[in-house]
């Protein structure tokens, strides 16, 4: 076998060897709470006689996806291995027809868009508040909006928590979208581990506060492997169609070692759930005691939202510190802050680790004082308006398309989507006029080719 040159599973080998600590996905952190016994190769099998098909689930996998209905208390729940984004195209789908309004918050993910893209859904967008929430104020004027365009309402898309953390009201959106005949379909997919328990700590899950659908991510915030995910339901009416759209989205080869993992996860989790995320709930509560007399880099408080997303606030460098300086890996960095995920896989040790490296950090900058020192709270979703539109999204899509620095394009049509990631929230949508100014002008885009679109 030649040697020479990277090889991924090497690479990968040698850094699980390292002491780095990971405060990023997936939620088992590298870590042995859901011990496979045997090698991955003896979980990985096809739909053999006796152990179910993922696209149409009767026996093994129906009732794993009993108890996973059992575990978030709803009335339905549909496993994935697509990831959220496959229970995100496949919801949607199901929950709009084509050539039907949605109510779309600005700061959804990427597999929104797509979703609208493919049915052909009419958009009205909704623009988040700096912190990322959507007003209910907002999503009902939105909801009057299609209705004067003589579209029928038929969805309202929100993220919540998003990806810093930050909680919606679900359940006054629920009431309003239901109030003029629309569904709630909510992306939480970063809320796999808002299961009810220490609900005076962790926010409701929204598929407790009113959503007809929601996607949650095992692998994000709870010990499943990567790609594992499940749809929460409490209109069973969904249920066919959501399944006939996962039989186009997902793969005719689920992996049996991705729902063996969300097995013993949620036999975890149905046994020791309470006790884990009492725990999970203790290391926070200390980590932010300590670290609230922090200043820069400071910590960001939790209120309306979820306490598992750190949110270190500075203007310097404190991912590349953490990385170079103390080992400590964390999921993003953006301007002004930087997010730290955790889970309840992480340990006193990890948090600890955390909370000493910000500590030493802010001895350097000279910085430690009290809460009332922190630097202002960052801006998580800044645009106060949105780009003019030229055309709907499958026009601009599918026109013919040539590439242009975003200087080049100012003025022109976009014909794709431009996508921050993380967390993939698009700043151009398809039939958006490209305007400036620009923090990366020499950045490639396609545009709309006839100008005159």
């Amino acid at each position: 076998m030649p040697e020479e040159g990277r090889w991924l599973d090497l690479e990968l080998e040698a850094y699980s060897d390292k002491n780095i600590c990971p405060m990023h996905m997936p939620g088992h952190k590298r870590k042995s709470q859901i011990e496979f016994q045997r090698t991955p190769f003896f979980y990985d099998i096809t739909e053999i006689e006796g152990f179910d098909n993922l696209h149409r689930p009767v026996g093994l996998i129906k009732e794993l996806e009993e108890r996973i209905k059992e575990l978030y208390k709803v009335r339905a729940a549909v496993l994935t291995v697509g990831g959220s984004t496959v229970g995100v195209l496949s919801s949607i789908c199901a929950m709009a027809g084509p050539n039907t309004g949605a109510v779309i918050a600005r700061n959804c993910h990427a597999s929104v868009y797509h979703a609208l893209l493919l049915h052909g859904i009419n958009v009205e967008y909704v623009i988040p508040k700096p912190d990322g929430s959507i007003s209910p104020e907002s999503v009902r004027a939105a909801l009057y909006s299609l209705l004067k365009k003589r579209l029928s309402p038929s969805l309202v898309v929100i993220t919540s928590p998003t990806y810093e953390g930050v909680m919606s009201d679900t359940s006054e959106i629920a009431a309003i979208a239901h109030s003029l005949g629309a569904r709630l379909f909510v992306d939480s997919a970063h809320g796999a581990h808002l299961l009810g328990f220490e609900n005076d700590f962790f926010p409701e899950s929204p598929a407790k506060a009113g959503a007809d659908a929601a996607v949650v991510s095992f692998h994000k915030t709870l010990p499943a492997l990567t790609m594992t995910s499940a749809i929460l339901l409490n209109d069973e009416g969904l249920l066919p169609k959501i399944r006939d759209f996962l039989d186009i989205f997902e793969t005719s080869s689920p992996s049996y070692l991705l729902m063996a993992s969300v097995s013993k996860m949620t036999r975890l989790l149905l046994s020791e759930g309470e006790a884990l995320m009492r725990a999970y709930r203790e290391r926070l509560e200390q980590f932010y005691q300590i670290v609230r007399q922090f200043s820069d880099p400071g910590v960001m408080s939790f209120e309306s939202r979820d306490p598992g997303k750190i949110v270190i606030i500075s203007d310097k460098d404190v991912a590349g510190s953490l990385r170079d300086r103390f080992g400590i890996e964390l999921e993003m960095t953006a301007e002004g802050y930087s997010l730290a995920m955790t889970s309840l896989c992480d340990s006193d040790e990890d948090l600890n680790r955390l909370a000493e490296a910000l500590e030493e950090l802010n001895n350097d900058n000279g910085s430690r004082g009290d809460s009332a020192s922190v630097t202002k709270n960052p801006v998580f979703f800044s645009k106060a308006t949105l780009p003019k539109q030229a055309c709907d999204i499958r026009t601009a899509y599918y026109s013919k398309k040539e590439e242009l620095s975003l200087k080049e394009a100012e003025g022109r049509v976009a014909s794709d989507f431009v996508f921050d990631f993380p967390p993939g929230i698009p700043f151009l949508v398809p039939g958006e006029i490209v305007e400036g100014p620009f923090r990366d002008p020499g950045r490639m885009i396609k545009v709309v080719k006839d100008k005159t679109t």
